[in-house]
């Protein structure tokens, strides 16, 4: 398996990841109300929003031959709401209907094996200064055969 190969699998997952994220009700990457962003837009300016970061791609622990990958993915759940409170309780909702939506659809459509880990993270240490109480990362790992 080349590194393009793997480089397909991985846009291929985070496609599907978007195309999850589009069911939950008032999300859309449509450009016209889009507010949920793959590349580009970060730090968000229209709220509240998803942000999908591919974080790393690795084989599995004891998988000498490489034939199984393991993809990881970091879902950033933005609201802008000034109450900090409300801002996160909105974040938890919206990042309890990520993982509801991936639960349901465990494979993604065909495109994975298993989502084998769904946490969270509330502060990710990657956003940036000003939304630190506004923002909850949904961290995801796809596993995948490649051979």
């Amino acid at each position: 398996m080349s590194v393009e190969d793997i480089g397909e699998i991985w846009k291929t997952l985070w496609n599907d990841l978007e195309a999850e994220c589009e069911k939950i009700t008032g999300f859309t990457a449509d450009e016209t109300d889009k507010n949920i962003f793959m590349t580009g837009k970060f730090p968000p300016t229209v709220f509240p929003s998803i942000f999908i970061q591919p974080m790393e791609v690795r084989p599995g622990e004891y998988d000498t031959s490489e034939t199984e990958m393991y993809f990881t993915f970091n879902i950033y759940v933005f609201d802008s709401d000034p109450d900090p409170k409300t801002a996160m309780d909105s974040c938890m909702d919206i990042a309890g209907d990520v993982r509801s939506q991936i639960i349901d659809d465990r494979v993604l459509g065909g495109d994975a094996d298993n989502v084998e880990d769904i946490r969270y993270i509330v502060n990710p240490p990657i956003v940036p200064s000003g939304y630190e109480r506004q923002c909850i990362a949904v961290v995801i790992t796809i596993r995948r055969q490649i051979a």
